[in-house]
């Protein structure tokens, strides 16, 4: 009887105990390939590398690779291969190669590569890919699309797309295109397309396209409602184009259209933009009258003295209380012009321009009159 007791006992040692104590002596090797679930409130911090499957409220890692899902946060301290998916923020201390997903924030140290798709900002200091975000994305070198909801920042330089609807910031684009709504600001170098109301580049070597464009330094085309450089570029589409040799010239004006009037006149080299306003277009016998106009036009140096000016413009008329059915509320008119400009001094001019006119209404297909033109103006230059 006390035989069999005693095999019984070993027995039991031999089942239980002797695999025990195995299991004790490998189990740090057996813990860093099993799976990391964590299921309690408090922080959680372990080296080990979950290699397949993560769960929890909070935890940090040293390395990452596979899946990890958190309601507040997923921290990892080295680096990440796979899914990090977060109710609040991603972090990863290293590299990251997959997707962050966010409701709220994504952030990589270190390089990253993949997605990133958050609620509110994205952020990394290298990343080659997507990042998503209703808000803003930054990266200080960025390769790949920028997709934002109000803003994207590079710090540094930016080759890929920058896409958003407010505004995109780079200190210098490698090679891309930025578009928004508002503005795109590429700080030194633009080697792409900037595409947006408002444009800045340092020094462009590709094209803006936009309301206003503006840049230091020009080896590309602007093309817009306004386009300037600092330096000298004849590579300018637009309808007021300047840069730092452009002369400011004021206009005081009278004829048989714009009875009384005066804009400005913006001259380069040879080219020339007027803008101004005038007054009783119809006649000094009718009630008031009024218009805008717009001239493109190219100045034709004869000697020291005077210059043969040559232009096309467009004027926007408003006859007001005067409207009937055969005149209406509005029209416009087109009128080429030609002529003889005097420099009094080197900054007074005077000029005698005549040409011929059309004027048509805006809602039908009628003319209101044709007739040549006669117009006397005088311009001093402001600075």
């Amino acid at each position: 009887m006390k035989n069999q007791i005693l095999r019984q006992l070993l027995w039991l040692y031999a089942v239980l105990l002797v695999p025990a104590s195995m299991c004790a002596d490998n189990a740090g090797q057996r813990r860093r390939h099993l799976p990391n679930v964590n299921i309690a409130i408090p922080f959680h911090h372990t080296d080990s590398v979950p290699t397949a499957f993560h769960l929890g409220l909070m935890g940090s890692f040293g390395s990452q690779r596979g899946v990890g899902i958190e309601l507040l946060g997923s921290m990892v301290k080295g680096d990440v291969q796979g899914l990090q998916l977060s109710g609040l923020m991603n972090i990863a201390g290293g590299h990251q190669a997959g997707v962050q997903l966010s409701a709220l924030v994504n952030h990589v140290t270190g390089q990253g590569g993949g997605m990133q798709l958050g609620l509110m900002v994205n952020s990394a200091h290298t990343y080659r890919g997507v990042q998503l975000s209703s808000l803003s994305n930054v990266a200080v070198v960025m390769k790949g699309l920028q997709l934002g909801a109000l803003n994207n920042v590079v710090c540094e330089s930016m080759k890929g797309l920058q896409l958003t609807g407010i505004s995109n910031v780079a200190v210098q684009v490698d090679g891309g295109l930025q578009l928004s709504a508002v503005a795109n600001v590429a700080q030194r170098d633009m080697h792409g397309m900037q595409l947006s109301s408002f444009n800045y580049a340092g020094e462009l070597h590709g094209c803006q396209t936009g309301v206003v464009n503006l840049c230091d330094r020009s080896c590309g085309w602007q093309v817009g409602v306004v386009n300037y450089s600092v330096s000298p570029s004849r590579r300018k589409i637009g309808l007021v184009n300047l840069d730092s040799l452009t002369r400011v010239q004021y206009l005081l004006l009278g004829g048989n259209t714009a009875k009384a009037g005066g804009g400005v006149r913006l001259l380069g080299r040879t080219l020339y933009t007027e803008v101004g306003i005038g007054t009783q277009w119809l006649g000094l016998d009718e009630k008031f009258s009024g218009c805008l106009f717009y001239r493109k036009g190219a100045l034709l140096r004869l000697n020291r003295h005077f210059s043969l000016p040559l232009d096309l413009g467009f004027a926007h008329i408003e006859s007001f209380d005067n409207n009937s059915p055969e005149v209406p509320e509005r029209m416009y008119g087109l009128q080429a012009r030609a002529g003889l400009e005097w420099s009094i001094t080197p900054k007074l001019f005077l000029q005698a321009m005549t040409g011929y006119g059309i004027t048509r209404h805006y809602n039908h297909d009628a003319t209101y009159n044709r007739k040549v033109l006669l117009e006397v103006g005088l311009l001093f230059e402001g600075r």
